[in-house]
């Protein structure tokens, strides 16, 4: 509820842990059903006799894995900035993850989407079927780990700035 962050404010607990305990509670509960959906969908593919499946298996783990810490932080900020995140998101998404991400030049970069394909591009079949552009894994990991830092930041940044005290909610 609305109300609820107000009210944690007032406890003894520091605002870093707080956010962090958002953070953790929410990357980790979808970590959890981006999981037994991988589950659900191994076990159908291998009922169905997916060729393959099992060989995609593990990368797709790891990038699914990856991927949800870095929208994750994405979404606590953008959480943060409005309570209408889920517009921010899809203009994010159209303006950095769709149209950032057409561009043939090195400002493409700059779309977590390159670096999670350039992951998943590292599985045969997936390369063979999507055409995945291959680049340097180092780079790659470390584009999505500052990715999480930079989500991670501005909504710390935003959290320890921003007033919970308005005056409409003083007077409830």
């Amino acid at each position: 509820q609305h109300d609820t962050l107000v009210f944690l404010g007032t406890r003894p607990v520091k605002r870093v842990e707080l956010l962090g305990g958002i953070y953790l509670c929410q990357a980790g509960f979808i970590q959890i059903l981006a999981l037994l959906h991988l589950l659900v969908f191994l076990a159908v593919g291998s009922f169905k006799s997916v060729e393959g499946i099992w060989e995609v298996a593990p990368i797709w783990f790891v990038a699914q894995f990856i991927s949800i810490w870095v929208w994750s932080a994405l979404g606590l900020a953008l959480g943060l900035i409005s309570k209408r995140y889920l517009a921010l998101a899809a203009f994010y998404a159209g303006l950095v993850e769709m149209g950032l991400y057409r561009i043939p030049t090195n400002i493409r970069a700059l779309s977590m989407r390159v670096h999670l394909e350039s992951l998943l591009s590292r599985s045969e079949p997936l390369q063979e079927q999507f055409n995945f552009k291959t680049g340097h894994m180092g780079m790659d990991l470390l584009a999505l780990a500052l990715g999480v830092g930079v989500g991670l930041l501005v909504a710390s940044l935003l959290y320890n700035f921003k007033e919970y005290h308005s005056t409409e909610e003083m007077q409830k």
